[in-house]
Parts: C-alpha cells; sequence; structure tokens
C-alpha cells in the first residue's frame, strides 16, 4: 500500500507521518518539514529532557525532580490497575516518567490491539505560557493524556458491505454505520462527508469564476469542470447512512445475526457499538489545530472518497498538527485520572477492534 510521507517536527521532537493510500493511488503528498506553533503541550517521552536518574544498586529507590511529584498519583493509579508492574519498572530503570510511559503501553497491549496503524500515547503537561513551557516546569499543572497516530488506516466498505446486504437487507448498513461512528469517537475519520466539503469548495469556486450558481449553469457549462461527486461513490444500500447513524433498530439488526455467514463482522460491529457508546459517555475533548484522519473510509478503489482524500493530501499539513484524541485532567485529583484512563482505555480498545475488522474487510472482493 503505497504512502506519502512527511516529517513534522514538534514540541522539538521529529516524528514521521505516513498517510497511507487506498491500493491503486500513487500520488504523494508533498515532502515538507513545519514546526507547529506554541500548543503549550510539553511531551513526556524519552526524548524529552525530563528524564529521572536513578540510585545505582538500590532499584527499589529513586529520585525524582521536585516539579515531578504532579506524577506519582497518576503511576499510582496505573499500579492499582496491574497496568504498572515491577516490569515495567526495571524496563523503566527507576525512571518514573518512562515507568508511566511503559505501563501505558502494557495498557495498550491488554486491549488486543494489532499495529495495522500505529498509534503512540503521550503525556504530558498543559503549560499556561512560554516561560513555563520552555523551563518544562510541571508544577501545579493539569496534564494532558492523549492518542496520536503516524498513520491512517483505510476500509473499502463496498465490497463488504454489498455481501452483508445479500445476506439480509440493511445488514451492511447496520456494519458499515457502526463501525463509522465508532471511528469518529476516537478521532477525525475522513469519509463521505469530508469528501462532499470537497466538492462544495470545489463548484465555489466555479460560481465565483462563472459569476452563477451550479444549479443555474447549463449541463454544457458544468461539463467543462472535472468537479468529483462523491454521491456517486455511495451504493444505493448505503444512502441513508453515508454519514453514519448507528440507531437502536441497526443495532437489533446486527444482533440477530450474531451466529450467521457474517458472524464475525457482526460481532465485532456490536462491540464497536457498546465501545462507542461508553466512550460518548465522557465527553471527549476536541483538540485544537488540525489532526490527521485516523483511518479513510471509502467504498470502491478510485472513487470520488479516495480522489478528495488525494487532494486533501497534498495540503494536509499546512495548518497546525494536532493529536486525534486527548483528555485533560489535573493530577491531584484521583478521580479525573480514573475517568481519563477510563476514556482512553476505551478509544484504545475502538481502535483494537478496527484493527482485527481490517483485513477481514479489506480483504472482501
Amino acid at each position: 500500500m503505497p504512502r506519502a510521507t512527511q516529517s513534522i517536527e514538534r514540541t522539538g521532537r521529529s516524528t514521521q507521518r505516513q498517510i497511507a493510500t487506498p491500493p491503486g493511488r500513487h500520488r504523494r503528498a508533498p515532502h515538507c518539514s513545519l514546526r507547529t506553533s506554541a500548543t503549550d503541550v510539553l511531551t513526556l517521552a524519552p526524548a524529552s529532557g525530563l528524564s529521572l536518574p536513578s540510585l545505582a544498586g538500590l532499584p527499589e529507590s529513586f529520585t525524582y525532580r521536585a516539579d515531578s511529584v504532579v506524577l506519582l498519583p497518576v503511576a499510582d493509579y496505573l499500579i492499582a490497575q496491574g497496568h504498572g508492574t515491577r516490569r515495567e519498572w526495571n524496563a523503566a530503570k527507576n525512571d518514573l516518567i518512562r515507568f508511566i510511559e511503559q505501563s501505558i503501553n502494557r495498557l495498550i497491549r491488554s486491549t488486543g490491539f494489532k499495529r495495522k496503524v500505529n498509534y503512540d500515547p503521550t503525556m504530558g503537561a498543559v503549560l499556561t505560557d512560554q516561560e513555563r513551557y520552555q523551563q518544562g516546569n510541571l508544577e501545579e499543572s493539569v496534564l494532558l493524556l492523549a492518542l496520536d497516530s503516524s498513520e491512517c488506516g483505510w476500509f473499502r466498505m463496498g465490497p463488504i458491505t454489498r455481501q452483508m446486504e445479500s445476506t439480509a437487507q440493511g445488514l451492511g448498513a447496520a456494519f458499515y454505520a457502526a463501525v463509522n461512528d465508532a471511528l469518529w469517537e476516537v478521532g477525525w475519520t475522513y469519509g463521505y462527508s469530508e469528501a462532499q466539503q470537497m466538492h462544495e469548495y470545489q463548484v465555489e469556486g466555479i460560481e465565483d469564476e462563472e459569476g452563477k450558481t451550479w444549479e443555474e449553469m447549463s449541463p454544457a457549462e458544468r461539463e467543462q469542470y472535472e468537479v468529483l461527486n462523491p454521491d456517486k461513490a455511495i451504493p444505493e444500500h448505503l444512502k441513508e447512512v453515508k454519514n453514519g447513524g448507528f440507531t437502536a433498530e441497526r443495532r437489533d439488526l446486527l444482533a440477530k445475526h450474531k451466529s450467521g455467514p457474517h458472524a464475525k463482522l457482526v460481532n465485532y460491529a456490536l462491540q464497536l457499538g457498546e465501545l462507542a457508546a461508553e466512550l460518548h459517555y465522557y465527553k471527549g475533548e476536541t483538540p485544537e489545530g488540525d489532526p490527521l484522519p485516523s483511518y479513510l473510509i471509502y467504498m470502491e478503489d478510485h472513487d470520488a472518497i479516495t480522489q478528495a482524500f488525494d487532494d486533501w493530501a497534498r495540503t494536509a499539513l499546512e495548518g497546525d498538527i494536532t493529536y486525534h484524541w486527548q483528555r485533560t485532567f489535573h493530577a491531584d485529583k484521583p478521580e479525573e485520572i480514573a475517568k481519563a484512563f477510563e476514556a482512553f482505555t476505551l478509544a484504545v480498545r475502538i481502535l483494537a477492534v478496527a484493527s482485527h475488522l481490517t483485513p477481514l474487510v479489506n480483504g472482501a472482493k
């Protein structure tokens, strides 16, 4: 699967972002390098310079900077939940920040996440001014738990939903709605609605040039322009759910086919529906800036949605790149720590189920 790669520099660290394009798409997004504007977020990763010295020969003891005391309740929570163990402590070499990072990675592994798409957890401190940002001072700061991705996964929905529709009317639509809505709970997903926005943008430009509306133009005048038409990409059986809509009725329809010919797909979809409903309860935060999409959902290779995605990819990094999913919390409030990690776990579990679905959906003919 060809990928267009962009290099991004964020808060003093360099990461590689890959935008995965579906089979048959070979256009590359422009290779560019940019520094995001001040986001007031300090990443607590090994490269951040915040690693803590250990006392040689005393594995049960460690020292830490005064401003890292704020992280101790987070470590306590991870230990209590079974994610922080002696193995993580030894791997972190008595470094509190690395211990938290190792524990979060253990949490991710516990969900059964298959890394078809790479997601990186980020723990950081939300800083209130540039001086504190430069100093790396974490005292009295609100902490940030975020999920970042260096790649974009993809689902080719046309073939598999047609097969499901042949089993029962509405089954393919119910499956599509469950997957679409769950992915949107985690982060931005590129699909029909984004392609439709591209269509509207193109039409507005033509209307400005012609001095009249698209509807006022004759068919001959319209034919002079190449305009994406995402509606043509949507098969008839998915038109009602092209923007999602996993209702109770669609959930019940899936439940009736838990042991049918598409049992594995149906059960994964039901899991996604349950997880998305739980995650929605936590009322997640919308990151400021422009995240890269976590998934591309399209119907067929070379359809209008993939064409819109290619056009978008060429200018994808012109804005400030931000996280897919994030949650802020006060480190001195145990209930906020618990809610942040509960929501984080749900988000990762959704991605874990999606990672198992990917080969099943994309392998359909």
